[in-house]
């Protein structure tokens, strides 16, 4: 064998390997085509499938965009009424507040009226009190000026009589300030024990003594009196209304 056959039986040796790949491929083709098939149609599925669900959430950001501007108007206008009903409410208070000025104005006016009313009643009782105790002096010094000692007699029976009604006044205040019966207020009982020895309560019943019988007290001095007898002679001795 020469040279060229050589070389020519190498070649168809080669061919026949290159062929045999070739149909090794071809094999191979025709068992992936069903699978590329198969592939290419789920692709075009997915594709349908993505398009449909863009589509989809496309109308649901526009639906929503709705319903919140739906919502946001809706928010508006219960917002704008809430405030138009605070401006009318407001306007209503400015107009409560001024009648309250004005009732309060009133009140002050009648309660002026009546502490007036009420302090003329008192100086009407309090005189009528003083005629009617010179009066009944007068008749008594009239009736027993003749004997001294009927005199002395006459004395004691008004000086006693101005202690019973000083201390029935008192035993009146204690009773009603302190919510007890007038009965449990008794002559040798002290301020400190019935007060419970409370110096608010003290200070408002000297004030209303102080009103009753026209004068002045001192709180520390009633304080310390060991009983309201002594308390009844001091009132007899220093009120302007007995002497």
């Amino acid at each position: 064998m020469n040279q060229q056959e050589i070389i020519d039986k190498k070649a168809e040796i080669e061919c026949q390997l290159i062929c045999q790949k070739i149909e090794k491929i071809n094999k191979i083709k025709d068992k992936i085509k069903p699978q590329i098939q198969k592939v290419e149609k789920d692709l075009k599925k997915l594709k349908k499938l993505f398009i449909s669900i863009r589509s989809t959430i496309h109308i649901l950001e526009c639906e929503q965009i709705e319903v919140a501007t739906e919502i946001s108007s809706k928010i508006r206008d219960s917002i704008e009424k809430k405030r138009k009903r605070i401006s009318v409410l407001k306007k209503r208070l400015v107009i409560i507040k001024q009648q309250l000025v004005k009732t309060e104005r009133k009140q002050i006016v009648l309660e002026d009226k009546l502490e007036c009313d009420r302090r003329n009643r008192s100086k009407v009782k309090i005189v009528k009190e003083q005629i009617d105790n010179s009066q009944s002096k007068n008749i008594l010094l009239t009736k027993y000026s003749k004997n001294s000692s009927q005199k002395y007699q006459l004395k004691s029976l008004v000086e006693n009589n101005i202690k019973i009604i000083i201390f029935d006044r008192i035993q009146e205040l204690i009773a009603k300030q302190l919510g007890i019966k007038s009965c449990d207020v008794k002559l040798n009982s002290n301020c400190r024990s019935l007060m419970k020895n409370n110096d608010t309560e003290i200070l408002e019943l000297v004030m209303n003594m102080e009103d009753k019988f026209k004068m002045k007290l001192d709180y520390k001095n009633i304080k310390q009196m060991d009983n309201l007898a002594i308390l009844v002679d001091f009132i007899k001795d220093s009120s302007p209304i007995y002497k």
